[in-house]
């Protein structure tokens, strides 16, 4: 075993405790490895820096594994602004791949489109 959701758990707790309620953890499942998770981050003060918050929440979990990690990938989706991490163990440059959905709604909110998007930070 790598990894396990009982750590992943400890560390949503405490970046809950210490950030909540500007943003929030959530766990969303863990690869039959246990290699890569992911973890939802959701009401996003606008004003603040995601990624910072991002960098926090692994560093949370390197001080309780021991061990490094990295984002594979971020996914968002604007409406509302939530984040989802592909977060892997070991070494490596966190990735600033990006991709999601903006949903535009009409007076009644009903859905009327989504446009998805991506990119690639380099």
């Amino acid at each position: 075993m790598v990894l396990s959701k009982d750590i992943i758990m400890k560390a949503i707790k405490k970046f809950n405790e210490t950030f909540a309620p500007e943003t929030t953890a959530e766990f969303v499942g863990i690869s039959k490895d246990e290699n890569k998770f992911a973890v939802k981050f959701s009401r996003a003060c606008m004003s603040c820096g995601m990624y910072d918050y991002f960098l926090d929440f692994i560093e949370i979990l390197e001080d309780l594994t021991k061990k490094k990690f990295h984002i594979e990938d971020e996914i968002v989706v604007v409406d509302p602004l939530v984040w989802i991490l592909i977060i892997s163990v070991g070494e490596g440059k966190h990735k600033h791949k990006v991709r999601g959905n903006i949903i535009e709604y009409d007076k009644k909110w009903n859905i009327m489109r989504i446009k998805s998007f991506s990119f690639n930070e380099k």
